[in-house]
């Protein structure tokens, strides 16, 4: 609603101008009235208006000084003046004030309405004008900013747009920080989600509310490309920087998390003696991101302080998977969320951990999952889709405890799967099974199975379907898939050598049939095989 305050001393003028207009059907409200611009000046001093429709003549001050008086104090307020004398000189000063219309009394109600709809768009259109202004503004500067800190600027238009922009260079030390909101895919939210990216954009409007409460005037908020809230601290002397700089991300960090009730992960860049350089802080910040997986909630990751790390495989982590399988079988579910609780927290505790753990980890819980189905001849589409949407998101570097959950939920799935599912009881079927458990790297058909069991292929289709729940080519190809993945962890071979060692002939196909139902590339699935 667009605010109206009405000024007239004549009583009967203020009540009939609330009576004669629906005022709310215009997107206007009456927010006040006074019967002279003494009192009128007095009231806005305290109240924000948009439109003044006056009197011209009123004791103690006129229409017209009211006018120049508002305009002073609040320049964007909109005047329309209502008079009963039809003075020139009156008419003339008025339109030099810049008012939307100068009416006689009586009202004509029709040309008012029409000169408040006309005062309305002009608000609204200015209103446009300086929010798109203020984007066109930021814009501006996150582009000379993310260019400044990716070292894709000249000096010279660097110092020329700094200048510009009110970016401060002359600090001897530069520091940069990145703060990446830690969106929770169990809910459905992404970076590409409307609602995540809302989230973004009032996360870094507290980061700059709060930046601006430590009234450093050298530091500087904005949004990368991929939605990290990037500052830059500039300092004057060593002793300013970290523990000054990390006092002030931890109050951006708990302020993101109390009110919008997102997590986050900050890190902190190396310390840096010139602008011109920044952009190695800023790199390494980025680069310190992967270990938010093996730090503790709510700690600053500090570059200078993992840069000489060298992890190593945890030499005193042995995972009884003997004990997994039996507990999965045995669809003991609190049991087996104690195991991967407990093995997590083992792992965590190491002190030489890496990221690449975390992702290992998880893999290997995936493949044992599959192990212990296959040996119970049980395969089941719905899970092999969990995997893929797994590996897919564990390449995005979500927290630890949602990687958790989600290896949680693919555990509670197959348990419901053992639950529903009884071993086949057709001994040719049984019989089958164990031959392609064996045989899969060969040639295996419908046609050539039937001939060595002799069985019509046709009919064995059907049965093999209806016992295991499963396409006969679909089948074949998850056990080939799932004997890949294996080797892909467990030998040196080239893809195309563990390709033909598995049943396919074609690589190409391979390849194809692996990140359709992997949802990574064989290649990239093995990079989580070597940890040094």
């Amino acid at each position: 609603m667009y605010k109206v305050f009405i000024v007239d001393d004549e009583p009967f003028i203020l009540e009939g101008l609330r009576a004669i207009i629906r005022w709310e059907e215009y997107g206007l409200t009456i927010i006040g009235q006074a019967s002279n611009g003494a009192d009128t000046l007095a009231l806005l001093h305290d109240m924000d208006t948009d439109i003044v429709i006056t009197d011209i003549k009123m004791p103690k001050m006129n229409g017209l000084e009211l006018i120049q008086k508002v305009k002073k104090m609040r320049p964007n307020v909109r005047f329309i003046i209502l008079s009963g004398y039809n003075d020139f000189d009156y008419v003339k000063e008025s339109i030099t004030l810049g008012i939307e219309n100068y009416l006689l009394k009586p009202i004509n109600v029709q040309e008012l309405i029409s000169t408040l709809q006309n005062t309305v768009h002009k608000i609204a259109k200015d209103r446009n004008k300086t929010i798109y202004a203020h984007k066109d503004w930021e814009i501006l500067r996150s582009n000379i900013l993310y260019r400044w800190l990716t070292n894709n600027i000249e000096p010279r238009e660097l110092r020329e747009r700094a200048s510009l922009l009110h970016i401060s260079l002359n600090c001897p030390y530069y520091i940069a920080a990145v703060i990446k909101i830690l969106f929770d895919v169990r809910k459905g939210h992404t970076p590409s989600d409307p609602k995540a990216s809302q989230i973004a954009d009032e996360a870094h409007a507290l980061c700059r509310q709060t930046l601006q409460s430590f009234a450093f005037e050298s530091d500087i908020c904005f949004c990368d490309p991929e939605d990290h809230i990037v500052l830059v601290f500039g300092r004057n002397t060593v002793e300013q920087q970290k523990e000054t700089i990390k006092e002030v991300l931890r109050r951006i960090g708990s302020n993101i998390q109390s009110t919008l009730n997102v997590d986050v992960c900050i890190t902190l860049g190396n310390t840096e003696s010139s602008y011109l350089t920044v952009h190695e802080s800023y790199a390494n910040a980025k680069n310190a991101l992967a270990y938010h997986l093996v730090t503790p909630d709510n700690d600053i990751i500090d570059f200078e302080e993992i840069q000489f790390f060298t992890p190593h495989r945890p030499i005193d982590l042995r995972i009884e998977w003997a004990v997994f399988s039996k507990l999965l079988i045995s669809q003991d579910t609190d049991a087996l969320f104690s195991f991967i609780d407990d093995t997590f927290e083992t792992l965590q505790a190491n002190k030489t951990l890496a990221p690449s753990h975390i992702h290992c980890l998880i893999i290997e819980i995936l493949l044992n999952i599959e192990n212990t189905l296959n040996a119970l001849n049980i395969q089941d589409f719905s899970l092999s889709n969990d995997y893929k949407s797994l590996f897919e998101n564990l390449l995005k570097l979500q927290t630890v405890q949602q990687l958790k959950e989600m290896v949680k939920n693919t555990l509670r799935k197959t348990i419901d799967c053992l639950a529903s599912k009884e071993q086949t009881a057709n001994p040719v079927i049984t019989r089958i099974l164990n031959y392609i458990n064996v045989h899969y790297a060969e040639e295996l058909s419908l046609k050539t199975l039937g001939a060595a069991f002799n069985i019509n292929a046709t009919y064995l289709g059907q049965i093999f379907q209806k016992e295991t729940q499963e396409v006969f080519s679909s089948y074949v190809n998850k056990l080939r898939l799932q004997k890949a993945k294996q080797m892909l962890l467990d030998t040196s071979l080239k893809a195309n050598e563990i390709a033909a060692k598995v049943g396919y002939t074609d690589s190409n196909y391979f390849y194809k049939i692996f990140k359709k139902n992997i949802g990574i590339s064989p290649t990239a699935f093995r990079k989580y095989k070597s940890i040094v």
